[in-house]
């Protein structure tokens, strides 16, 4: 598969880091704002859930996190986070690791280059927040 040396670093950057501890939960498994359905400023709905089944709460936080960096801004994930905070009740776990998990989860160049490399900017944000 093609690949770019930031990807390629961050993929053996990750896979040395290993699994953080946690128990796993019920995830969606593709939390974008297309999937997403609202009324005023709330969300009312989430849709298509074939690839819902166990894992962390990261995969699903995180992965909404990327998506929304690379459609809008940098600023736009920690929006999200703090949204995902507020509404739990408790801080988020292993953010940057399961950011860095949800932009490998990425073909290596997307659908124009201002949104690879702000998909980028968000990977690189993520190994700097894990001190990789």
């Amino acid at each position: 598969m093609p690949t770019t040396p930031l990807l390629r670093k961050a993929d053996e950057l990750i896979t040395a880091h290993g699994l953080p501890p946690g128990e796993p939960v019920y995830v969606h498994g593709d939390v974008w704002p297309g999937n997403l359905i609202w009324t005023g400023d709330d969300i009312a709905a989430l849709t298509d859930w074939k690839t819902a089944g166990a894992g962390a709460p990261g995969v699903d936080l995180c992965e909404l996190r990327k998506q929304v960096a690379i459609t809008f801004d940098p600023e736009a994930p920690a929006h999200v986070l703090d949204g995902w905070e507020r509404a739990a009740g408790t801080r988020a776990r292993d953010v940057a690791y399961w950011d860095a998990v949800a932009a490998l989860n990425t073909p290596t160049e997307l659908y124009d280059a201002t949104a690879t490399a702000r998909r980028d900017a968000f990977l690189r944000s993520a190994l700097s927040n894990l001190g990789l």
